[in-house]
């Protein structure tokens, strides 16, 4: 596809895509870039020498405070900037790889990936719904699913669900040194559902019984040490059935122990 004398490949798609992200001075002619990083910006100098029939003569720099400092390279040649507003106009007309060449420079623009986690999200302003509502449906239309939620309350988010597979797609087409990494990571991370290339970790669970060295306890000895309760200890030669029934001095509270081995009762039995 050609307009004028430009033709639409994959270089000219990722500058739309990129100036559609981070587009300076809107004046009449104007392609203007505003972002931070000098990467991104020497690139799109040498993709628009590539493409357009401008020279270096032609590109002016200058420096933009707003939120932050950022730089805005721009030139003015009025043929190239409808060229650019076309593709962006006419976006989900663009063939497969074309359109993963433009949401990958939209993607060095406003997209993010999570530097731990595993999110991938396009970022828009509030004023740029309508864009949202086109790289959604662009997006979805080569088998992806998405969501939309808002940031904050300037700001709307397009998150790709499942984002791994879309990652390996449009990291070819990404020139942002820190996203390109990061977009690695995400792809060497386990797919979701996958099975463990590496062993499962395991739990060994060691059992202790009560014991002496000189091997298990008697029985004698396992009802001195029984409880009575969940909190305190039996006094030594009571066990659980003397506690409930036996201690005490009423004869009639003895004679209803359920135990039938005689036991020893302090300061209630009658003298020999």
């Amino acid at each position: 596809m050609t307009y004028m004398k430009y033709v639409v490949n994959l270089e000219t798609c990722w500058m739309a895509g990129f100036w559609a992200a981070d587009r300076g001075s809107t004046a009449k002619g104007v392609v203007a870039i505003n972002n931070t990083n000098n990467e991104l910006l020497n690139f799109f100098r040498k993709a628009s020498l590539r493409n357009f029939d401008i020279t270096e003569s032609r590109f002016r720099e200058r420096t933009i405070k707003g939120y932050g400092v950022s730089k805005e390279l721009y030139f003015t040649r009025l043929p190239a900037r409808r060229f650019i507003e076309k593709i962006v106009l006419e976006r989900q007309k663009l063939g497969k790889h074309k359109s993963l060449a433009f949401l990958g420079g939209r993607f060095d623009g406003d997209g993010t990936v999570s530097k731990l986690g595993s999110s991938l999200c396009y970022y828009y302003g509030n004023n740029e719904a309508e864009d949202l509502k086109t790289d959604k449906a662009m997006i979805e239309s080569l088998g992806f699913k998405t969501t939309v939620n808002k940031c904050g309350i300037k700001a709307l988010r397009l998150n790709l669900l499942r984002p791994r597979f879309f990652a390996s797609k449009i990291l070819p087409f990404v020139r942002h040194s820190e996203k390109r990494n990061r977009l690695k990571r995400l792809i060497g991370k386990r797919q979701y559902g996958a099975k463990r290339t590496r062993p499962a970790p395991y739990v060994t669970i060691i059992r202790f019984r009560v014991s002496t060295h000189r091997g298990p306890l008697l029985i004698k000895q396992r009802k001195e040490r029984s409880t009575a309760g969940p909190y305190a200890l039996n006094p030594l030669g009571y066990t659980r059935p003397t506690m409930a029934g036996i201690m005490g001095c009423n004869s009639e509270r003895r004679s209803q122990s359920s135990n039938p081995a005689p036991v020893q009762i302090g300061g209630c039995n009658s003298p020999p």
